[in-house]
């Protein structure tokens, strides 16, 4: 099972329809979950029942989810690439690549996650 691990920021580019999302039919800002390969489906219903519901917020402005899975590994090395060019100063913290959520296969890849990062930012 996986754990959600963190809420980043933002992004208000629609995605492809990779991974079962229909970026097509929902207008507003995307929220992108980036989750591992066993949350896939998961990640993929919870967007499609919560896109129908066509969120707003306050203001407001529509949002919508949008689903991206991988692997944990790819998902760590993914996230420890745009931590490292975040240090660097070549990306902002709000850079439409970081996902607004992010969930990893397992606590022994959060626990990887949170030491790569963390060599990083300490």
């Amino acid at each position: 099972m996986g754990i959600l691990l963190t809420l980043i920021g933002c992004s208000s580019q629609n995605t492809d329809n990779r991974n079962g999302n229909n970026s097509g039919t929902n207008s507003g800002i995307a929220i992108k979950f980036l989750a591992g390969s066993d949350l896939g489906e998961f990640c993929r219903q919870t967007a499609q029942k919560f896109n129908a519901t066509k969120p707003k917020l306050d203001n407001g402005q529509l949002f919508y989810l949008t689903c991206e899975t991988k692997g944990s590994g790819d998902v760590i090395s993914d996230m420890v690439s745009l931590t490292t060019q975040l240090s660097q100063g070549n990306i902002q913290a709000n850079d439409n690549q970081f996902p607004t959520l992010l969930a990893v296969d397992g606590e022994i890849y959060q626990s990887q996650l949170i030491f790569q990062v963390d060599k990083i930012f300490p």
